[in-house]
């Protein structure tokens, strides 16, 4: 177990032309990773004792998660949501 828990740092990536923007950060073991959209955090990923080694660390990639995140449907639940809000509400 590696003693390294981070300083809290905040890393950005942005990409020139695009309104995207990566976002980590890594403390208490904990690695952070955002994904920003016109300066809005669209997705998040935690990844738990991110400093530990991992044993078998060459088979990984077998069990690597990957999550599709369709920017359009959420702007569609979005959509949905603010529909449904009563404005006549204080």
């Amino acid at each position: 177990m590696s003693d390294y828990k981070g300083d809290g740092k905040l890393e950005t990536l942005s990409f020139p032309g695009t309104d995207l923007e990566l976002q980590a950060c890594l403390t208490n073991n904990s690695l952070t990773i955002e994904v920003f959209k016109s300066g809005t955090c669209v997705h998040r990923v935690v990844l738990d004792h991110a400093v530990d080694p991992l044993e078998h660390a060459w088979l990984a990639n077998l069990f690597a998660r990957e999550d599709h995140v369709p920017i359009d449907q959420l702007g569609h639940q979005i959509d949905d949501y603010v529909s449904t809000l009563n404005t006549n509400q204080g």
